[in-house]
């Protein structure tokens, strides 16, 4: 597998957190200037003023916790039950 193929844990949270920007960065390769910097800054203020603009935004962030821990927990189930076949 060639490793531009290869996608990290953090690039997942960039995809998460604003699909444009992982893709401006990861398809489109748009190297990181102090130019796009700034563009790239804007873009999270925005993001974190809209967030926190929104009346759910506790619920979302519980029921993101939450997710994950349970995702966490099917692994481990799956895992265990794997190792024990």
């Amino acid at each position: 597998m060639h490793e531009d193929n290869l996608v990290s844990p953090s690039e997942l949270g960039e995809y998460v957190y604003c699909k444009r920007a992982w893709w401006l960065r990861r398809i489109v390769r748009i190297p990181l200037t102090t130019v796009h910097r700034e563009a790239f800054s804007t873009g999270n203020q925005w993001h974190q003023e809209h967030f926190e603009a929104l009346p759910v935004q506790h619920s979302v962030s519980a029921l993101r916790l939450w997710t994950g821990w349970a995702a966490l927990a099917l692994a481990a189930l799956l895992a265990f039950l794997w190792w024990t076949r």
